[in-house]
């Protein structure tokens, strides 16, 4: 991260220089550079991906289509390609 640390850092820097209000950049440089605050981080990665028993029905359902679909595949390939009829086996010798 020594790269983006370091554009950030120059990038503050420019505004510092051209006169932005040192509060506000503060502001930035502790949002960059600061703690990560868990409770932020936590909103994030809920609103993303469900969590518990929604995950579990949301696979599950995934699932569920998916052979629905491979079944309607199979058929399908059936009615097009009928079966020969079967040759009788023959029979063992005595």
């Amino acid at each position: 991260m020594g790269l983006l640390d370091d554009a950030i850092r120059q990038h503050l820097e420019l505004k510092r220089r051209h006169g932005a209000d040192p509060s506000d950049v503060a502001k930035l440089e502790h949002e960059a550079f600061g703690p990560i605050e868990r409770e932020d981080a936590l909103e994030v990665a809920d609103a993303r991906t469900p969590v518990g028993e929604a995950t579990h029905e949301t696979a599950r359902e995934e699932e569920l289509a998916y052979e629905e679909a491979e079944l309607e595949a199979e058929e399908a390939w059936a009615v097009e390609h009928p079966a020969a009829p079967a040759e009788p086996e023959p029979e063992p010798e005595p």
